[in-house]
Formats: structure tokens, sequence, C-alpha cells
């Protein structure tokens, strides 16, 4: 089974006055949450919300916990919260992968055996469908 990680952003200026409250990753891309979105690529829910500490205490029905930025070990899917996928999962294979979207980095693939620990920028790149979202004025476009 794939675990899903969310890594919110590290600057949270363009995402005020709703990153104060609660993760990037539980604002809506349309119908769906931004977390929703990459769970449809993952085929699973969501494991943990890496996010800064004043969100640590965010708690609501079905929404996972937020945490502390850690070590990963796969399989695991870890995507940034400033991405909304289009739903389609792209094709992943049994080596390392890094998620792109027009060569930004929106998250990586870990297979059995592999880790992350932060921004692998040496992993195989695979395009991957959606927007890269710039702050909160994009969820209104």
């Amino acid at each position: 089974m794939t675990q899903l990680y969310l890594v919110e952003p590290e600057s949270l200026a363009a995402w005020y006055p709703f990153a104060d409250g609660r993760p990037v990753c539980e604002l809506r891309a349309g119908v769906w949450l931004i977390r929703e979105r990459w769970e449809a690529i993952a085929q699973g829910e969501t494991a943990a919300i890496f996010g800064p500490p004043h969100l640590r205490r965010f708690a609501e029905d079905g929404v996972p916990p937020v945490a502390e930025r850690a070590p990963v070990h796969g399989p695991a899917l870890v995507g940034r919260s400033a991405f909304a996928p289009s739903g389609v999962a792209p094709e992943l294979g049994n080596t390392p992968t890094r998620l792109v979207n027009d060569r930004t980095t929106v998250g990586w693939w870990g297979p059995e055996g592999a880790g992350w620990e932060g921004d692998e920028t040496g992993w195989a790149p695979v395009e991957v469908d959606g927007l890269v979202l710039h702050g909160a004025y994009d969820l209104v476009t």
C-alpha cells in the first residue's frame, strides 16, 4: 500500500488569510480539496501533513495529523500542498521519481526500499498533470 504525505508551503504569506487557520492542502481547488486530488493519485489516504508549528494542533474529522517534516520510507508518495493534481496518476515505476509540472518539482515517488528526506533533486523526473498554485488567489481563478 502506498503511503501519502503532503508538504505545506514554506512561505505562507501568499496563502493568508487561510494559512493561519488550516493547512493549504485542506483548501478546495475546484470541487476537490487539494488533499483529495493527491489521494486520487496515491489511491489511498494521507498519512500525515508536514506543516508549520502553528498548525500542529489543527484537528478536524477526516483530516490527517499535521506533523513536523520527517524522513519517509517507501512505498510512499510525497506531494506539495501548493500543487493541485488533475487526479490522473502518472506512470510510476520501481525507481525513485521526482514529480514535475512544467519543470517545477511538485512531489516525489519513493518505491519499496527508497527513502525521502527532503527535496530530492537527483531523482528522475516524471511529468504530472495539474496546476502549480502560487497563493490563495489561484484558488479563485
